[in-house]
């Protein structure tokens, strides 16, 4: 039983770390080749004042935390050109992911979106701004921008099921988390983290139909802990050793004493 509840509560702590702003940081700030952020530098040497280096290496430094570094990069994009979508985009992002000011990143995302507005992931960016300054409404109607530009475009739907799950409206949220995983079967987290609202209340038959629409091994866990509360020990102990097994090699070997699951 430790070492089930000890991965339940591990998979619980990366559920939250995998809220919103992270899955918007996964969205590319343009579109990426293989450079290193070595050979980025290397480039820039002879071509100082390139803005698609400079927010390349921007963005390099905004998936390190590097607030500072990202910002001083950022605006010397944008001295070179003064409507660049991506150093707008990348000075928001900055305050909303870093700095955790979305207030102050909306004036980037709009100024973003009025140098290019056929880019879904502008209003993606604003919608998440919005969203994480209360205000549904603009987040809503940002999100729908962004799918009528692009209809597979994740964030948005994600914004959308969390408007409607702050709405209290679990049928519209459930339609909205079924497209975001349709569309981003790799990262099923905020799903996870919704089904896990309903294991709190007890409510299985929904975990159950939630998890159903990950197709991942990565619901295993969440669905043993529901066998667990149904009393069914060597269901949630099947459930449970299918994950781990999916797990690589090296994981694996934290819980060989898997044995002790469900019996203590």
């Amino acid at each position: 039983m430790t070492i089930f509840v000890q991965r339940s509560q591990r998979i619980g702590l990366v559920i939250a770390a995998a809220g919103f702003l992270s899955l918007l940081g996964g969205s590319r700030v343009m579109a990426q080749t293989e450079l290193s952020q070595d050979a980025v530098r290397s480039a820039l040497v002879e071509r100082p004042d390139d803005v698609n280096l400079l927010c390349r290496l921007g963005d390099f430094y905004l998936k390190a935390g590097e607030a500072d570094s990202a910002e001083q990069v950022f605006d010397k994009a944008l001295k070179a050109d003064r409507q660049s979508f991506d150093a707008k985009l990348g000075l928001g992002r900055i305050f909303l992911e870093l700095k955790f000011r979305p207030k102050k990143s909306l004036g980037r995302f709009r100024e973003a979106v009025e140098i290019d507005s056929t880019r879904a992931v502008g209003y993606g960016y604003l919608a998440g701004a919005y969203l994480e300054t209360g205000d549904e409404d603009r987040a809503e109607e940002a999100a729908q921008h962004a799918l009528t530009l692009d209809p597979k475009y994740a964030p948005a739907y994600l914004v959308l099921a969390r408007v409607a799950q702050k709405a209290k409206n679990e049928t519209a949220a459930m339609s909205f988390y079924q497209k975001y995983i349709d569309s981003n079967p790799e990262d099923p987290s905020p799903v996870l983290a919704f089904a896990e609202v309903f294991l709190e209340k007890k409510q299985f038959d929904k975990v159950t139909e939630i998890a159903s629409l990950i197709k991942h091994e990565v619901a295993l866990p969440l669905l043993a802990q529901v066998r667990m509360h149904l009393q069914d020990h060597e269901g949630a102990f099947a459930l449970f050793d299918a994950y781990v097994k999916s797990l690589p090699i090296e994981e694996q070997a934290v819980y060989e004493d898997i044995s002790s699951v469900g019996t203590a």
